[in-house]
């Protein structure tokens, strides 16, 4: 009987917590797992993605606008590349 009346009571408490206080959620998983990005890997993803979008741009594009992708395509390949290499040396250099 004392356990029920124990369970009972620390319900009350827990309620009357939650009116007063209210509840606060726990943080996922995924929010703590590894470090955050840096900047230039964030921009990585990015351009990434831009590409992607220029691809299929291109591929729906009259031939007059395929030049201009073309010139969008070579700029996001080259910023790529250079942003690439940082990355790649600042991994050397870590190891």
């Amino acid at each position: 009987m004392a356990e029920v009346n124990l369970e009972r009571l620390g319900n009350i408490i827990y309620h009357y917590g939650v009116e007063r206080f209210g509840v606060q959620l726990r943080r996922s998983d995924k929010a703590t797992t590894g470090p955050a990005k840096s900047r230039r890997q964030q921009e990585i993803e990015r351009l990434v993605k831009e590409r992607r979008q220029l691809r299929k741009q291109w591929k729906k594009a009259s031939d007059a606008e395929r030049e201009g992708l073309q010139l969008l395509q070579g700029e996001i390949k080259t910023r790529l590349a250079t942003l690439r290499k940082a990355e790649d040396l600042k991994k050397l250099l870590k190891k």
